[in-house]
């Protein structure tokens, strides 16, 4: 036994001494790729810089030969002011007149002050980006140690392939997602005591599964499928009776996201834009909410986005704004609720879980949310059909608000559209 348990520990030590080996590797590596592209850009800069001296010295000599051509032409109006002969005169100040036409223009100066604008805006873009990149993986590996350091002096072990813990949290904490994706995965979550369930089926299966609960099924997770009493409309037609047009609120938008069309659409900018400093603002997360609370009877709305990524979702009022955690991040809270485009494929997010999806990308997308009955349903909406992305079914507490994440992307978009 004292072998085996001594064993253990020096397994332990060495896969910890290993692992500070490749965090040193890896932060050399992202120091290196710094390294590289600060010489590229220095490189570049440089080349730029060669270039303009070429331009100016190039300026600066025809500039020297304008100004010796002028001196030679007052040389000659002195001599023609001379001239007392008016035939002679004449001829000789045409003939003045015509070499001073054939001159050429004095080049504009070129000005670098557009270029110098431009890259500063990009610097100071690549700046805030590795910044918040840095932040966001620095926070998941702290948050993923100090689970395993919360797991290791926790008394209570977590069930193998579980849908809950040894220590059953109440139905109210549940959350259930459904998807009609054929092939839906599952991420490892970085809090391994709850994992959300997908179950993979067709409407029809879907609609089975509700109806009839396995024998063997957890009682807690069967209260809380049982819990839902309406399932989500399946037709467009349907949602369409439940229409709303939520509208932005520009207390809680982010400094670089511009408000326009009545407070209907949303666009991430370069510029900081002078909003005024307030509670309900979102100050490190590029994140806007809508002013409706939705609570109790059901509600249907449609977004269309634009850019590489975008995250969708609902999220209580209460939800931190100021953070640089995830406390304030759209879908990685026990606040709020996301669908998330990765560029390659949607995922569901709640309380920092993934739940991965199968499908093609939407560009618009309907949410239906039953506060009451506890269902927020996603559906990719083209040619006037809605079909489902996914189902959630939990319980939710308090109204929710309608709202936005983006990405890195300038110029990305978000709309709501208008429902008829």
């Amino acid at each position: 036994m004292e072998w085996a348990v001594k064993t253990g520990v020096c397994r332990s030590q060495s896969s910890l001494q290993q692992l500070l080996v490749d965090s040193q590797a890896v932060c050399a590596d992202v120091l290196r790729s710094v390294e590289l592209s600060h010489s590229q850009v220095l490189e570049l800069l440089q080349t730029q810089e060669k270039s303009a001296s070429g331009r100016i010295e190039t300026q600066t000599y025809r500039l020297q030969q304008e100004i010796i051509n002028l001196h030679k032409k007052q040389e000659e109006l002195k001599r023609l002011d001379s001239i007392q002969d008016p035939i002679t005169f004449l001829n000789t100040f045409m003939a003045v007149d015509s070499k001073d036409q054939t001159e050429n223009a004095v080049m504009g100066i070129w000005s670098p002050e557009s270029v110098i604008s431009g890259v500063r805006l990009c610097l100071d873009a690549y700046r805030e980006a590795a910044q918040n990149l840095i932040k966001t993986n620095l926070a998941s590996i702290f948050r993923v140690v100090n689970d395993a350091a919360a797991q290791a002096h926790s008394s209570g072990q977590s069930c193998d392939g579980g849908l809950i813990s040894s220590n059953p949290q109440p139905p109210s904490q549940i959350t259930e997602v459904k998807s009609d994706s054929t092939t839906p995965q599952q991420n490892t979550s970085t809090k391994p005591d709850v994992k959300p369930k997908v179950q993979a089926a067709s409407t029809a299966t879907q609609e089975h599964h509700r109806k009839q609960a396995s024998p063997s099924a957890n009682p807690v997770e069967a209260s809380a499928s049982c819990r839902v009493a309406n399932p989500a409309p399946k037709t467009r037609e349907e949602m369409l009776k439940f229409r709303i047009e939520p509208t932005l609120d520009h207390n809680s938008a982010f400094r670089h996201i511009r408000l326009s069309d009545g407070y209907r659409k949303a666009t991430l900018c370069t510029e900081k834009l002078n909003y005024p400093d307030h509670p309900d603002r979102f100050e490190y997360w590029r994140q806007v909410m809508c002013v409706e609370p939705l609570a109790g009877s059901p509600y249907y709305w449609e977004v269309e986005w634009t850019g590489q990524r975008m995250t969708i979702g609902v999220a209580y009022k209460d939800m931190k704004r100021s953070a640089s955690d995830d406390s304030a991040r759209l879908g990685h809270n026990t606040q709020s609720w996301s669908l998330y485009w990765s560029g390659k494929a949607f995922s569901m997010w709640h309380d920092g879980k993934e739940t991965t999806l199968v499908g093609p990308k939407a560009k618009r997308v309907g949410v239906y949310l039953d506060q009451q009955t506890g269902v927020l349903a996603f559906y990719r909406v083209s040619h006037n059909q809605a079909h489902e992305i996914c189902c959630v079914h939990t319980h939710f507490d308090r109204p929710l608000f309608p709202s936005f994440r983006f990405w890195t992307g300038v110029g990305s978009s978000i709309t709501i559209c208008e429902l008829s």
